[in-house]
C-alpha cells in the first residue's frame, strides 16, 4: 500500500487489489483519505478489507462473464452440429444433382450465413477430362472459382467473399461446392472445419445419386429388353369360323418390373381351338425367358399330341422336369369343340393353381368356373391333373385373365374375382374385344402387375374363314 500526502486536500492511497485465486493482480484501487483521519494501521487494514471486497466482486463479475461467453459458445456451437447434422440427414434422401445444390444452399446459408451457394458437378466427358456442369447461378463470383478447387484444395479469396471446396471421394473427386458473400469474409478454423464437414457429405450424395441413375438406367433397359421378349411372344389369336378370340396385354402400372405373363391361342391339327393364359412366377427377365420356354413347349405340346387339357399340362410338367425349365407357373389350358349331335358347345380345361375361368351367357349372367386348382406347374412332374367340363350356348363367351387383374393390396383373390364378376356383367352385351378392352380400361393406369386377358365367344352363327 502506497500513502501519499497531497497537499491540504487529503492524502491519496494505492492499495492493490489482490489476485483471485493462481491468477495476477486486477488492478489497484486509488483512494483519497479523509485530511481528519491520521493514516494509522487500523486504516490501512480497513483499506486492506475494501480491496479485499472489492477484488472478490471484481472475481466474480470475470467468472460470469467467462460462464457466459462459454454458454453461448456452447449453444453456437450446438446449433452449427445440429445444422450439419440437418444437411448430412436430408442428403440420403435426394434424387438428383440439384436437390443437393438445395440442401446444401439451405445449410450453407443458416450455418455460414452464405448469400451465394453454387454447385460444380464434375461430369464424364469422352476423351476422359472431365467436365464441370455449374448448378446454381453461374453468374454467381462462386462459379469463377469452382474449376480452382478441382485439384483438391480449397480456394479462398477472402477479399472477394468466395470459397470454393473439393468435394472428394477416397479416390476422385467429383464436383466442387462453392460459397459467396457480398462483403470480404475471413474464414475462420473452425468455419473451415465446417466447409469441410458439408463437402463430404455433398461427396457421398453426388455419389449416390450417380449410383441410383445407373440403377434405375440398368434396370430400364433389361425391363425393355424382357418387355420386348415378352410382346413378341404374346402372338394374335385364330379366329376359326365357329369362335371369335381376343387377347389383350397390360403392362404393370409402375413400369417396375416385367412379369412372366401370356396368353395363347392355337389350332391344332385337327382344327380344335386351344386357348391358354398362364403366369410364371418372378419379374424380371428371366422370368420373362421362362415364360417364352413354357410358352413354347405347351404350343408343341398341344399341337402335336391332341390330348385333352389336363394330359397336356401333364405332360408340360415333364417336359419342364427333363429340359430343365428351371420356373414355376400358373396356368389354365382350355379347349372348345362342338358337342356332336346339338347345337352346343363344350369348354374342357385345366387348372393349374390360376384364377378360374369366367363366362358370360347371352342373357347376361356371370358364372365363376371355381373349381378346387391343382398344383402349379414345375412343382411335380408326377402330379395327376384333372380336367373339367362345362357346356356353352352359341353367343357365350369365357373370359381367362392372370392375377394382375383381380389383385388388390390389402384383399383377396375371391374379393377381385367377385369385382370381375360385377365389371363383366357391365360389359355383356360387348364381343371379345370390346370385353377385353372394357375390363383392362378399369384398372389401367393403378395395375400393380401385369395383365394377360383372353375372351373367347361361341359365335351365334358361323363365319366362314379366309380363304376357305
Amino acid at each position: 500500500m502506497l500513502v501519499r500526502e497531497d497537499g491540504g486536500a487529503g492524502p491519496l492511497a494505492w492499495v492493490p487489489i489482490p489476485a483471485a485465486l493462481d491468477g495476477g493482480s486486477p488492478g489497484t484501487l486509488a483512494a483519497r483519505l479523509s485530511p481528519h483521519i491520521a493514516p494509522d494501521a487500523t486504516y490501512r487494514d480497513f483499506l486492506r478489507l475494501v480491496t479485499a471486497t472489492v477484488g472478490d466482486g471484481l472475481s466474480a463479475a470475470a467468472s460470469y462473464e467467462a460462464e457466459r461467453r462459454r454458454a453461448d459458445l456452447q449453444a453456437w456451437q450446438a446449433q452449427r452440429l445440429g445444422g450439419l447434422v440437418a444437411v448430412a440427414q436430408a442428403l440420403p434422401d435426394v434424387d438428383a444433382e440439384v436437390d443437393v445444390l438445395h440442401v446444401l444452399g439451405r445449410g450453407a446459408s443458416a450455418l455460414l450465413g452464405a448469400d451465394g451457394v453454387v454447385l460444380g458437378v464434375l461430369e464424364p466427358d469422352p476423351d476422359g477430362t472431365g467436365r464441370l456442369d455449374v448448378l446454381g447461378d453461374a453468374s454467381d463470383p462462386a462459379a469463377d472459382a469452382l474449376a480452382g478447387a478441382l485439384r483438391g484444395v480449397p480456394v479462398v479469396d477472402a477479399d472477394a467473399g468466395t470459397a470454393a471446396w473439393p468435394l472428394r471421394l477416397t479416390d476422385r473427386t467429383v464436383g466442387v461446392l462453392g460459397l459467396s458473400w457480398r462483403r470480404p469474409r475471413e474464414l475462420r478454423p473452425e468455419d473451415r472445419d465446417l466447409l469441410t464437414a458439408l463437402a463430404a457429405s455433398a461427396a457421398q450424395a453426388l455419389d449416390r445419386v450417380r449410383a441410383r441413375r445407373a440403377e434405375r438406367e440398368a434396370a430400364d433397359a433389361v425391363r425393355s429388353l424382357a418387355e420386348t421378349l415378352q410382346r413378341s411372344l404374346l402372338t394374335s389369336a385364330p379366329q376359326p369360323e365357329h369362335l371369335e378370340i381376343a387377347v389383350r396385354y397390360l403392362p404393370a402400372a409402375e413400369h417396375a418390373q416385367v412379369g412372366g405373363d401370356w396368353h395363347d391361342a392355337f389350332l391344332t391339327a385337327s382344327g380344335t381351338a386351344c386357348l391358354v393364359i398362364g403366369d410364371v412366377t418372378g419379374h424380371d427377365q428371366d422370368a420373362a425367358a421362362a415364360m417364352g420356354q413354357v410358352r413354347n413347349l405347351l404350343r408343341g405340346i398341344g399341337y402335336s399330341l391332341e390330348v385333352s387339357p389336363a394330359s397336356a399340362l401333364s405332360a408340360l410338367d415333364r417336359a419342364m422336369r427333363d429340359l430343365g425349365v428351371g420356373a414355376l407357373a400358373t396356368g389354365v389350358l382350355a379347349t372348345v369343340e362342338p358337342v356332336e349331335g346339338a347345337r352346343a358347345w363344350r369348354l374342357r380345361w385345366s387348372n393349374a393353381g390360376h384364377p378360374p375361368p369366367v363366362v358370360l351367357t347371352p342373357d347376361g349372367r356371370v358364372e365363376v368356373l371355381r373349381t378346387d386348382p391343382d398344383l402349379l406347374l414345375g412343382m411335380d412332374a408326377g402330379f395327376q391333373r384333372a380336367d373339367h367340363v362345362h357346356g356353352l350356348v352359341p353367343g357365350a363367351t369365357v373370359l381367362l385373365y392372370t392375377d394382375g387383374l383381380v389383385e388388390r393390396r390389402g384383399a383377396s383373390i375371391d374379393d377381385g374375382v367377385d369385382w370381375l364378376v360385377r365389371t363383366a356383367a357391365r360389359f355383356a352385351d360387348l364381343g371379345p374385344d370390346g370385353i377385353c378392352d372394357a375390363v383392362l380400361a378399369e384398372v389401367s393406369g393403378h395395375a400393380e402387375d401385369d395383365v394377360a386377358v383372353l375372351a373367347v365367344r361361341v359365335r351365334p352363327e358361323p363365319v366362314p374363314r379366309a380363304g376357305a
